[in-house]
């Protein structure tokens, strides 16, 4: 027997915003690696690994603004 289709829908949700979550800890995770490889990055390395912080900070900009939404 399936499930109402607003339940269903419910289910899919839940399932959407409980990745948007995973999403977000593992972007918070991955600033906070690359904040620390710049702390002992090289002069060279140091310009290439911020510019890459800064992708990540928006993505994860993004994906808070996305769970904000709903």
């Amino acid at each position: 027997m399936r499930a109402p289709i607003s339940e269903s829908r419910n289910f899919k949700i839940a399932d959407e915003f409980t990745a948007l979550r995973n999403q977000k800890e593992n972007l918070i995770a991955t600033v906070a690696l690359f904040r620390k490889l710049i702390k002992s990055a090289t002069r060279q390395d140091k310009p290439q690994l911020e510019q890459q912080l800064v992708l990540v900070e928006v993505q994860l900009s993004k994906i808070k603004d996305q769970l904000h939404d709903r």
